[in-house]
């Protein structure tokens, strides 16, 4: 059964009723700010702030202060949704069931209840509400409501999908994630690289930019430590250390030790070993802060630093898997951010590749890398009389097969063993043959060849070793036949680490504009074919773009002086891997533009109907191309479903869950999101800016203000929506986007270390 709607939603009908209803809830809001007060003084020992920890792992999309109070109220929530969005995913508040109470943004227009309750408080409660920090520090308040969530444990109905748990081996770790870690560091200028740690763990060196980890632990230990220095890397800077942070101390310890700690937890690892001091042994130790204000500016740095790598929790994470599971795009699973990222291997720094010993691996190695060369030869052989020139040149796609062409292209004939054959000529035994991938085996036991018919497309690595082939079948062949064929994955290949176009195009890479990412390998020869090979494009081929390609495409260009543009399709898979690709870059470069296509048009579909000029138009012409970030605001807007006819409520807390990723934004393309986002839910750009800004420094947090400060100092220089033209809209000089510099502001930290402590940290 479903709660009635209860009858405070309805508007008092006189000027009487309406004051007693507004005081009502200004004492309403009153007793949560107590509560929130209570809550964060009640954070004394190691183990509070571990369950607080705990909580934030499940629920970190939520601000501190609503932590502290689901924490209070709740505290074994597990998936927190407010009643409407209980609804859309078919299920239902079940009778009698109290909400959990939370603070809330509102429309300009009913701050009365908050500033009476503001009024009521005096000088002896708490703070009304994050806006407090705000109004302090000079920008115009902002007003919280009382708003009501349910956990799932409250609701009936439809099953969520979830996806399963990883089953870890002892010792080993989850597909990907040193490759989101690594990269997370790369995109803040640090290389990550194994050697000896003396006695520590792992460390982070300012002066050499650089993330050591020891080299003799397992890879669960190995991203363990990276996930602490990670910690480090995303919220210190020298002036905290001497040195490095091989001997650190007090609360920075403290704020890296927890980012380490959620990031590891939520990704499935043992975290039995994990300990927090005293919290008023490093609370207590801030000069000029109470130790409740050094708490709370910690908790919420900790949640934004942790918020880059952990997935999306709750029932948005329910609502994207719900899509993709209609959509049939489980493969782009991980770009809808559900943060299970199931498709690079662990691997350390792809940077600095690791090196084997010299021996019977280099010789098994390089032994594989000939019987692909002697697949290229074997297949271009028989290309030119095959089908495929006249499909390459029906698509304006006849450039790549040009003498003088990097693209290894081909034709694999039809017939069973046409390779294998040849490659049994050229001396390759057969277990050479069927370790390449180059043939499967028969349900007899025979070597068969794995590509039959097809287009085929060389990979290689980024030294230029032929690794792997795609395969594009004969567009007039069987219907059942699949489009691509990939290699199988083998001890040279690995779809996560890969990137087609990379070793083609690293002479040009960074040259002529940013490099482009498309989706398939055709996109990659239209972009060559349409610019004569000045911009360089790239593509995953097989796999949702993943945090060891990112990693891998940073060790060739300078992406934070580059940017990339992101050409996927404009279809609901394309909008996921776009998601998945904003994510995924925005540690590595602040400057990620798309181009605009027609639905259901890529790359290789634009050159094909309007040709060459076209293409190279409409993604080297800054006035053609936008931010990405334009396009990830709306999809995730199109995710919540909301928009400007659903009750204020709805809209308020739609905001409230789309406020931190805006705020997470390079400062040059935030007011340009305000203002999407304002006009999209029909909420004034007042309430959606201090809504992104309480997102950057939440709550009353005298240690953050300097901080938000900086940072308020970034959005105007990128673009305040106080100031529309310089927002990009319509009109203004900044419209063409691409041309304003990222802005740069280093954010002084007052936060000294406390004294010394036990050395806590199992990760060091």
């Amino acid at each position: 059964m479903v709660t009635a709607r209860p009858s405070r939603y309805r508007r008092p009908a006189t000027p009487a009723d309406r004051a007693r209803a507004e005081l009502a809830r200004a004492d309403k809001l009153a007793a949560l700010h107590r509560r929130l007060h209570e809550g964060i003084t009640a954070l004394r020992g190691g183990q509070d702030w571990r369950r607080f920890l705990d909580t934030a792992r499940r629920l970190h999309s939520y601000s501190f202060h609503n932590l502290i109070l689901i924490c209070a109220q709740r505290p074994d929530a597990t998936m927190i949704a407010g009643y409407e969005t209980w609804k859309q995913l078919g299920r239902q508040v079940d009778r009698g069931q109290k909400g959990i109470q939370i603070l809330a943004p509102v429309r300009r227009r009913d701050t009365a209840a908050a500033e009476a309750g503001r009024d009521r408080l005096g000088g002896d409660g708490p703070p009304a509400g994050p806006a407090a920090a705000d109004s302090e520090a000079g920008a115009r308040p902002v007003a919280f409501r009382l708003a009501h969530v349910w956990d799932v444990s409250q609701t009936s109905g439809d099953p969520l999908p979830a996806q399963p748990a990883p089953q870890l081996l002892a010792g080993a770790a989850p597909d990907g994630l040193w490759d989101r870690l690594a990269a997370l560091a790369a995109g803040r200028g640090f290389s990550v690289e194994r050697g000896d740690c003396a006695e520590a763990n792992g460390y982070t060196a300012w002066a050499s930019r650089s993330v050591r980890v020891r080299d003799d632990v397992d890879d669960a230990q190995a991203c363990k430590t990276l996930a602490h220095e990670v910690g480090h890397v995303l919220l210190h800077d020298p002036a905290d250390f001497a040195g490095t942070t091989a001997r650190c101390r007090g609360i920075a310890e403290v704020e890296a030790e927890s980012v380490g700690y959620l990031i590891v937890a939520d990704a499935g690892l043992d975290s039995a070993a994990y300990t927090f001091p005293y919290v008023t042994s490093w609370a207590a130790g801030v000069n000029g802060a109470t130790p409740e204000d050094v708490v709370a500016a910690t908790g919420a740095r900790v949640l934004a630093a942790a918020r880059t790598v952990l997935a999306p929790p709750g029932p948005a994470a329910a609502a994207r898997a719900a899509e993709l599971l209609a959509a049939r795009a489980s493969a782009a699973a991980g770009a809808a951010g559900t943060g299970r990222d199931a498709a690079a291997r662990t691997q350390r720094d792809v940077s600095t590749p690791v090196r084997t010993p010299a021996g019977k691996g280099d010789g098994q190695r390089q032994a594989l890398i000939d019987a692909h060369r002697a697949a290229i030869d074997f297949y271009t052989d028989r290309l030119a009389n095959s089908w495929v020139p006249d499909y390459l040149g029906g698509r304006w796609l006849g450039d790549a097969l040009a003498t003088g062409s990097p693209w290894a292209l081909g034709y694999a004939p039809e017939g069973w063993t046409g390779l294998v054959d040849h490659l049994r000529r050229a001396g390759f035994a057969d277990d050479v043959i069927a370790r390449s991938g180059l043939a499967a085996r028969s349900r007899r036991g025979t070597l068969v060849d794995r590509f039959r018919d097809r287009l085929m497309l060389g990979v290689r690595d980024r030294d230029g070793a032929p690794i792997a082939f795609i395969g594009r079948a004969n567009p007039t062949g069987r219907a059942d036949i699949p489009k691509y064929l990939n290699s199988p994955e083998t001890s040279l290949y690995r779809k996560g680490e890969a990137l087609f176009g990379l070793a083609e195009n690293r002479a040009v890479l960074g040259l002529a504009g940013p490099p482009v990412l498309v989706e398939g390998a055709l996109d990659v020869l239209a972009v060559s074919c349409a610019t004569g090979g000045r911009v360089a494009a790239l593509a995953p081929s097989g796999t949702a773009l993943t945090g060891g390609q990112v990693a891998a495409l940073a060790g060739c260009v300078d992406l934070r002086r580059t940017g990339v543009v992101v050409a996927f399709d404009s279809d609901t898979g394309g909008r996921l891997g776009a998601l998945r690709a904003h994510d995924l870059l925005r540690p590595v470069t602040d400057t990620l533009l798309a181009p605009t296509f027609d639905a259901g048009v890529d790359p290789a579909g634009l050159l094909e109907l309007q040709g060459r000029a076209a293409l190279a138009a409409a993604l080297t012409d800054p006035a053609r191309l936008h931010p990405l970030a334009d396009d990830v605001t709306a999809f995730r807007l199109d995710q919540l479903g909301v928009d400007h006819t659903d009750p204020i409520e709805r809209r308020a807390l739609a905001l409230g869950d789309l406020a931190p990723a805006v705020a997470a934004l390079p400062a040059q393309v935030v007011g340009r999101q305000i203002v999407a986002v304002a006009q999209r839910l029909d909420l004034d750009f007042a309430t959606v800016s201090g809504a992104v800004l309480d997102a950057i420094a939440p709550g009353d947090d005298p240690l953050g203000r300097l901080r938000a400060r900086d940072r308020r100092a970034d959005l105007d220089r990128g673009g305040s929506p106080a100031r529309p033209a310089a927002a990009g809209l319509p009109g203004s000089p900044l419209t063409a986007v691409g041309r304003h510099p990222p802005a740069t502001a280093t954010a002084v930290d007052p936060v000294a270390a406390a004294g010394p402590v036990p050395d806590y940290s199992p990760h060091r």
